[in-house]
C-alpha cells in the first residue's frame, strides 16, 4: 500500500507539473499537455459559439494554474506539494466539467482522446524524469 501511495503521489505531481507549464511558442507544435485554445479549436473543430463559451473558461483555468504554479514553487514539504497538486487537479476537473457539456458527442470523443494523450505524455515524463 505504501508503494502504491508514493506512485500515486508522483503521478499527481507529474500531472500537475505538466499542466502548470507555460504554453509552447506559437511557431512550435504544442505537446498535448500544453494544448492551447487554438489547438483545441482546430482539433475539436469548435464552432464560433463554442469558442466564445470555451475561451473564457480556458483563460480562467490558465490564470488559476499560474497561481498554482506560484504555490508549488513555494511549497517546501511533500504534504504542501500534494495539497497544491490536489488543488490543480480540482481546477482541471472543474474546467473539464464545464467544457464537456458544450461539445457534441463526436467532439467529446476527441476530447477524451486528447486527455488520454495528455495522461500518456505525463506518464512518460514521469518515467523519464531524472
Amino acid at each position: 500500500m505504501q508503494h502504491r501511495y508514493s506512485f500515486m503521489g508522483a503521478l499527481a505531481m507529474s500531472l500537475g507539473c505538466a499542466l502548470l507549464q507555460p504554453s509552447a511558442a506559437a511557431d512550435s507544435p504544442a505537446p498535448a499537455a500544453q494544448m492551447s485554445i487554438d489547438d483545441l479549436k482546430a482539433r475539436l473543430a469548435l464552432t464560433p459559439e463554442q469558442q466564445e463559451k470555451i475561451a473564457p473558461l480556458a483563460e480562467e483555468r490558465r490564470s488559476k494554474m499560474e497561481a498554482i504554479r506560484s504555490k508549488l514553487a513555494s511549497a517546501t514539504s511533500r504534504r504542501d506539494k500534494r495539497e497544491v497538486m490536489q488543488e490543480a487537479k480540482g481546477i482541471q476537473e472543474d474546467f473539464t466539467s464545464k467544457v464537456e457539456p458544450l461539445l457534441t458527442p463526436a467532439q467529446q470523443t476527441e476530447w477524451k482522446k486528447i486527455r488520454e494523450e495528455m495522461r500518456a505524455q505525463m506518464m512518460e515524463r514521469w518515467r523519464n524524469r531524472k
